[in-house]
């Protein structure tokens, strides 16, 4: 990470994986430092602040629930579509609501279904295009 990402990965830590906005800010201070010391001094960790940025800390309970959850099991890909709807669940906007509420009654795990659906499909056409092909060529003329 070059200084002139550092503010970026500070945002991007912060929006999409808080428990690394620490490191990144260190980094950032450090990078900043050789050229701007000054500067340096007044980058704050948010989490040295937890009164100033509350939000920090429900996305960072949301971030360990969905790390645990998705650490948890391994998601077929031919459940995408399910799983991705599991996701969407807005669990930062049930903490606002309730910060003191136990997100583990949720899961972002569907159920996994051990063989893929399509393969049954595939088969089951596999098996009619057969007896299609059978009865075509009893038909057809010699």
């Amino acid at each position: 990470m070059c200084i002139r990402d550092s503010p970026e990965a500070a945002l991007f830590a912060k929006t999409y994986c808080p428990s690394k906005i620490s490191s990144v800010v260190d980094l950032w201070k450090q990078d900043i430092q050789k050229e701007h010391p000054i500067t340096a001094q007044k980058i704050a960790d948010p989490l040295d602040y937890p009164d100033e940025f509350s939000d920090l800390v429900m996305a960072a309970k949301v971030e360990q629930f969905i790390r645990g959850q998705r650490n948890s099991v391994d998601v077929p890909a031919h459940q995408y579509v399910e799983y991705n709807e599991l996701l969407t669940q807005d669990f930062f906007k049930v903490l606002q609501e309730d910060p003191d509420q136990d997100l583990s009654q949720y899961s972002v795990i569907p159920e996994i279904k051990k063989q893929n659906p399509i393969f049954d499909l595939l088969k089951q056409h596999e098996q009619q295009g057969n007896e299609e092909e059978h009865f075509q060529d009893v038909d057809e003329p010699i």
